[in-house]
């Protein structure tokens, strides 16, 4: 074999055992995650719920990789695909109507959550805003990403386990 051949085989290798490795959910399990009430005798009620969490995982590792080793035009596809879009609202749309309903640790991870992702907004638009409205945006960065990191400083000193870490936006961005 020739020394690319052998280049190629081992870089496909690497990447079919990294990115694509597949455990496949059951649709038992899907249905069971959908609708809990249907299986009273459910006997390991955790078991779909973490088969689903590994195969998101390993869904989401490859979406990264794509991301990040696609064309600009390829990835501006799946960026703008209804598909992608859908998810991003439901992360962010997640339990809205019942809020009210959940635990305190519940809140307080949901919060997280958008928190992180608006401090990601912020980062992305500060680094691609047209010059003619970079200053403006600064100014009102700075004390937003401060707001920001302060209702994640309060979640975190209320004992809130299993907060993502927050990644606080790096001035000055340029």
């Amino acid at each position: 074999m020739k020394k690319t051949e052998l280049k190629r085989n081992a870089l496909e290798d690497h990447l079919e055992t990294t990115y694509l490795v597949r455990e496949n959910v059951a649709k038992r399990d899907l249905a069971f995650i959908n609708k809990p009430s249907n299986y009273p005798n459910f006997s390991k009620p955790d078991r779909p719920n973490n088969k689903a969490v590994n195969r998101a995982k390993v869904d989401l590792k490859l979406l990264y990789f794509l991301l990040v080793n696609m064309k600009p035009l390829y990835r501006n596809k799946i960026l703008s695909s209804n598909e992608f879009q859908n998810v991003i609202q439901s992360s962010l749309n997640i339990g809205v109507s019942k809020f009210n309903q959940f635990t305190q640790e519940e809140k307080d991870n949901q919060i997280a959550f958008t928190v992180q992702m608006m401090g990601y907004c912020l980062e992305v638009m500060s680094k691609n805003m047209p010059s003619e409205f970079l200053k403006p945006l600064l100014y009102h960065i700075e004390p937003l990403n401060d707001l920001l990191e302060s209702i994640y400083a309060s979640m975190e000193k209320s004992g809130s386990k299993d907060l993502p870490a927050f990644r606080k936006i790096e001035f000055p961005i340029k």
